[in-house]
């Protein structure tokens, strides 16, 4: 594909990437993965060190090397960081650095060596490694973060619903014990006036019985100190209505009305418990071309919590 045909695709100019205001990209350094526009590749890259020895391209023969394509790399002009002019031949591996063949004769007589790209391949392939790990831990990060979002969601959900029953049921409970509490309220004012009515039954009859005894003991004391025959006898006769027994009295029984207070438990109420009902997490990974060095198993989201409200009714006591 070509550049412009790069540019097209992904709708965002790209300048030079030396002096960063050219848009006119023309050539692609495959050493430094630089683009530059026409002045930077006379001018500024010439400047680099072994710039000389650069495989300069034209973009419109390479393109942009994607993240798909193969990179590259010259493994014959690697300047060696210790002796000026000289390049790196060989890998040390007991050091782990390129030397040049001034170190091999000097410092690293001895050492272990190797190719450099026989190296390169065995670091790229952790990099591979590393890369495969870290774009599925990516991925795994993403599913569990929607994962995450969802058992919120739904906890969410439940705490509302919850909260709606649990005000729901105090609502009902409320009418139902004021309701209750109105019949109560009933009978004990229905077996006050009923006590009532026959405790003034009674007194007035009292009332009446005193009265009459009143009367009896008057005329008794008359009797008993007359002095006169004829009216003693006259008013003893009289005596015999006197000896008419009380009448009996319907005294109410000895019991009294009381109120014996309940409690409301769980049972009257209702409870919270926990319910298994948000579904496992699905994982779902998008395939890639990438190294992987061994299996990676996933295990299964654990199944999560949520609150419902278990509402009982409230019955007559």
């Amino acid at each position: 594909m070509t550049f412009s045909q790069s540019i097209r695709r992904s709708q965002f100019p790209i300048n030079c990437q030396l002096c960063e205001v050219d848009p006119n990209i023309q050539w692609k350094c495959q050493d430094c993965n630089l683009l530059m526009c026409q002045t930077c590749n006379d001018k500024i890259h010439p400047k680099f060190k072994n710039a000389c020895k650069h495989r300069i391209c034209d973009v419109k023969e390479v393109g942009i090397i994607n993240e798909e394509q193969e990179i590259i790399i010259d493994f014959s002009n690697i300047p060696c960081q210790i002796h000026q002019g000289q390049d790196c031949c060989v890998f040390c591996k007991a050091c782990n650095y390129l030397i040049c063949a001034t170190c091999v004769s000097t410092t690293h007589n001895g050492h272990t060596m190797g190719e450099i790209k026989e190296f390169y391949e065995i670091k790229m392939n952790t990099v591979r490694k590393v890369k495969a790990d870290v774009k599925f831990k990516q991925r795994r990060l993403k599913e569990d973060e929607l994962s995450l979002a969802r058992i919120n969601k739904y906890k969410s959900e439940s705490y509302i619903h919850a909260k709606k029953d649990i005000i729901s049921q105090t609502t009902t409970l409320t009418d139902a014990v004021v309701l209750y509490s109105d019949k109560l309220l009933s009978d004990l004012d229905r077996d006050h006036q009923y006590i009532t009515k026959a405790y003034d039954e009674d007194k007035e009859t009292i009332q009446n019985m005193k009265l009459r005894i009143n009367k009896n003991i008057n005329e008794i004391e008359d009797i008993s100190r007359t002095t006169d025959a004829a009216k003693f006898f006259k008013q003893f006769e009289n005596l015999t209505l006197m000896e008419k027994d009380l009448p009996l009295l319907a005294f109410p029984d000895d019991t009294v009305m009381e109120f014996d207070s309940g409690k409301i438990t769980q049972s009257n109420f209702g409870s919270l418990h926990k319910m298994k009902k948000i579904p496992k997490c699905e994982i779902m990974l998008e395939a890639s071309k990438e190294f992987q060095t061994e299996e990676i198993s996933i295990e299964n989201f654990e199944t999560t919590t949520i609150y419902l409200l278990k509402s009982s009714k409230f019955s007559d006591m």
